[in-house]
C-alpha cells in the first residue's frame, strides 16, 4: 500500500492488488477461529482487492485505447474515454487509499500477534 500510494503506477497498484487479495483468502481461511471479528477484517480486505481490481481494469483499457484500439475510436471518443477513465481511477485509487488505512491500521507485527492470538483462543 505504502509503494501504491506513493508512486501509483500501474504495476504497484496492481501488486498491491494481489497482496489485498492474499490477506482476504488467508483471513477467510482463519474466520472460524475468531468470526464476527476476522469476517470483517476480511471483507474489507475483499472491498480493497475490488476497488484495485476495477482500477486494474480501467488501467488495462486506457493501454488498449492507447495501443490497439487508438485507431478504431474516433479520437474526440478517444479523449472523453480517456478522460472519463483517469478520473474515475482518481476516485478508485482515493477510496482504494481510505479503505487501505482501516485494512492496514495495525502494524504487521501487531496484526499477526493478535490473529494468532484468535488462533490460540480458538484451538
Amino acid at each position: 500500500m505504502a509503494e501504491a500510494t506513493r508512486d501509483a503506477s500501474d504495476e504497484n497498484l496492481h501488486e498491491w492488488r494481489k497482496r489485498a487479495k492474499d490477506l482476504r483468502y488467508q483471513l477467510e481461511f482463519l474466520c472460524k477461529a475468531w468470526p464476527g471479528v476476522i469476517d470483517a477484517a476480511a471483507d474489507g480486505a475483499h472491498d480493497l482487492g475490488d476497488l484495485l481490481g476495477d482500477d486494474h481494469d480501467l488501467a488495462l483499457l486506457r493501454r488498449l485505447l492507447d495501443g490497439k484500439l487508438r485507431n478504431s475510436v474516433e479520437s474526440g471518443e478517444r479523449r472523453s474515454l480517456l478522460r472519463a477513465i483517469g478520473k474515475r481511477r482518481e476516485v478508485l485509487q482515493s477510496d482504494a487509499a481510505d479503505l487501505g488505512q482501516r485494512v492496514y491500521v495495525e502494524s504487521p507485527r501487531r496484526f499477526v500477534g493478535r490473529v494468532h492470538e484468535y488462533w490460540k483462543a480458538w484451538r
